[in-house]
């Protein structure tokens, strides 16, 4: 969705060139042909299942009983229907797609395409029953039952669907997929209500599984109750939604709209949301808690952080203030990996319903104090504005004229951005009085504060800690969920407890092995990381990634480890893969980490190494994971990485992925959130929580 600006016509996000807009949209289409793939096998299974059990009755002069003919094949398709549900958030019912989109949680944009991808599949299913029973009679055609005239049908139609489409909205919410509740609601339907209502009215309560037989029959005489009975009975249950629950939920719009493979995250706890996968306790994605409670205590290590929550504001009508970490890769001028980005939906969400003015403040890069357009936060506000079905208005200025008009034009339930906060060298100013002005600039055009953004918390920075100082404040659900978390590292850690470090930033995280060799029982240091330590152990290391101050560092912490627990604390790759250069085509190699050629860098981990690392996660109860172990950018440097992935989605331990990077590495290299314990946005404020520091924003939010 383009960007719109108030001083500035709508342009591709962050004004990339016509191919790499062509080539954003190309990407977008093929999620949304999946999409549509979806709704037309699981609309054909459904109707094949459901005409189909009627039909093998009739041609079988009723030796089949009614109810094994369509039980059967019911409980197939539910298990179908739910497994396409779980990757793409199919409704495969017509009444239920206009529902959502009546309700607010689909855009009407997109219905067509729905429609016509139902429609399809159930006449696909109807032709395939006539071909193979060889009459218009038997293809699935629905008819209201003995002396049931047509307007009792349609009532009873009106009332089931009505039923049906009230279970699927009342469980968008809380479900993990709107497939999750379509599977249920349709599956139970093909499985239970058709058991009884097809006998009496022929209900269907799905369009498409009326419609399609009737037009493969020829015989539309009763089509009409078919249709017009499940899109009153959706409309009806739509308004009884709005009368006893008010609007819709935005986080029940993102699951309609498929907008990440596994769905987005539980609204709050219910039966259908308990904790999955293998011995993971906390599986699920950033920022997915609502916490019941009126007031959050989030434990900290030097006692409790008490801070309230966006649950405990008023904020229709208001002017919201939001700080995100929207930090995120760019590629040609779009966003890489949007991780960051769906992490804050729920906290925008939920402002959003409950009809704030929302103002969105973030960084990206780092710009040095002064506008650049390379680091220009439009292609984040597209994004954004892709993901949550909206526009967002970008102001050209951070606080200033075009952000002041942006903020007075946004009506309750919209939301606008400020551009890059760090366009102004005071953001990041180490002069108290310096942020001050700043902050004073951004607290003017609000009145509520919410921190999000927890890879930031742990700087002392305007938009962190000096707003916060400024305005009514609160967490965001991104915040809460990351540091209750990452408590457990902390106050609930099962051993051993192995700690993977890696990637390129390594002055961002050498500080943290000091205090991390008292509380691991294995550090595994892999990626740009180990050659410090390699180098303090006389190794050469060619042209790798090195700085000569951290190799007096790394001898010291190995000094430290062999003193609190034998060397064997720390474990280096014993081997690399090398290049001349960083580069996919570059002719690469395998050798010893005593062997680095003079002309060679280390772009990834050995497969010796590899082997190494995946058997200490395998025998870990808690892991950490900080970094990549190698380029995985680059397909000849991933192995390592996806290692290491692999081991932590194997492990019945509880894990945390934490940092941009790690994140970005697991999502380009296939791997689904859910499949790890914890996902964590922050790089730095993880490394930092986790070794008992105290982050400016978390202890600004602590103040009243």
């Amino acid at each position: 969705m383009p960007v719109v600006s108030p001083e500035r016509p709508a342009v591709q996000p962050g004004g990339a060139s016509a191919a790499s807009a062509a080539s954003a949209a190309f990407a977008d289409s093929r999620l949304e042909w999946r999409r549509l793939l979806a709704e037309f096998g699981g609309t054909f299974l459904l109707v094949l299942a459901a005409a189909g059990g009627g039909t093998v009755n009739a041609v079988s002069h009723g030796q089949v009983g009614r109810a094994a003919a369509v039980t059967a094949p019911g409980l197939m398709v539910l298990a179908l229907i739910y497994t396409i549900g779980e990757t793409s958030g199919a409704h495969v019912n017509p009444a239920v797609t206009v529902a959502f989109a009546a309700r607010g949680h689909f855009p009407w944009g997109r219905v067509p395409g729905y429609l016509l991808a139902q429609l399809c599949g159930a006449v696909l299913a109807a032709g395939l029953l006539r071909a193979l029973f060889g009459s218009a009679e038997r293809s699935g055609v629905t008819f209201p039952g003995p002396g049931i005239t047509a307007w009792t049908a349609l009532v009873i139609e009106i009332v089931l669907t009505l039923g049906l489409v009230t279970v699927i909205l009342g469980t968008a919410s809380g479900a993990r997929n709107v497939g999750h509740n379509a599977a249920i609601a349709v599956g139970g339907y093909v499985a239970l209500a058709g058991l009884w209502a097809s006998p009496v009215s022929g209900a269907s309560m799905n369009p498409a599984r009326s419609l399609g037989p009737a037009l493969v029959g020829g015989d539309l005489r009763a089509a009409w109750i078919y249709v017009a009975g499940p899109v009153i009975g959706g409309l009806i249950a739509v308004a009884l939604a709005w009368a006893l629950r008010g609007r819709g939920s935005s986080a029940a719009d993102v699951a309609a709209q498929g907008a990440t493979d596994e769905g987005p995250a539980p609204r709050r706890r219910t039966a259908l949301t308990g904790a999955r996968g293998r011995g993971k306790a906390e599986n699920r994605s950033p920022g997915t808690e609502v916490w019941e409670t009126t007031r959050s205590c989030l434990p900290g290590v030097k006692g409790d952080l008490i801070m309230k929550t966006i649950d405990d504001f008023e904020v229709a009508g208001r002017r919201v203030l939001v700080r995100d970490d929207f930090n995120v890769p760019l590629d040609d001028g779009l966003v890489a990996d949007d991780g960051r980005i769906r992490a804050a939906l729920p906290t925008l969400a939920a402002l959003l319903d409950r009809g704030a003015k929302v103002i969105i403040c973030a960084h990206l890069g780092r710009p040095a104090g002064k506008p650049d357009p390379k680091y220009s936060l439009a292609p984040v506000a597209a994004r954004l504005g892709e993901l949550l079905g909206r526009p967002v208005t970008l102001a050209v200025d951070i606080a200033g004229p075009s952000a002041r008009a942006t903020v007075s034009a946004v009506q309750p339930g919209n939301l606008v951005m400020l551009e890059n906060l760090r366009f102004d060298q005071r953001e990041t100013s180490k002069d108290d009085t310096q942020r001050g002005l700043f902050a004073d600039e951004l607290a003017e055009l609000a009145d509520l504060y919410v921190s999000d953004g927890f890879g930031v918390l742990h700087r002392k920075q305007a938009s962190v800690y000096d707003v916060a100082m400024r305005l009514p404040h609160a967490a965001g659900y991104l915040v809460r969920a990351e540091a209750t978390a990452l408590r457990r590292l902390i106050t609930d850690i099962r051993r051993p407890y192995v700690v993977v470090l890696g990637g390129a930033k390594v002055e961002d995280k050498f500080d943290a092995i000091g205090d991390l060799i008292s509380v691991a029982d294995r550090i595994l240091i892999g990626g740009a990381m180990a050659f410090p330590f390699l180098a303090a152990r006389d190794c050469k290391v060619g042209t790798s990634l090195l700085a000569d101050n951290q190799v007096d560092l790394a001898r010291g912490y190995l000094n430290l480890a062999a003193r609190a627990g034998g060397s064997g604390n720390i474990v280096l790759p014993s081997d690399f893969v090398v290049a001349a250069e960083r580069a996919a085509d570059a002719p690469h190699e395998v050798v010893a980490a005593d062997a680095i050629p003079a002309d060679r860098m280390g772009l990834d981990i050995g497969p010796a190494s590899a082997r190494l690392f995946a058997a200490s996660i395998r025998g870990a109860g808690t892991v950490f994971w900080n970094g990549p172990m190698g380029v995985f950018e680059l397909a000849p440097y991933a192995s390592g990485t996806r290692a290491v992935a692999s081991a932590l989605t194997a492990s019945e331990a509880f894990t945390v992925v934490g940092g941009g990077d790690t994140g970005a590495a697991i999502r380009v290299l296939g791997f689904r959130d859910s499949a790890f314990g914890y996902v964590s946005t922050g790089g730095g404020a993880s490394l930092e929580y986790i070794r008992g520091k105290t982050l400016p924003g978390l202890a600004a939010l602590e103040r009243p």
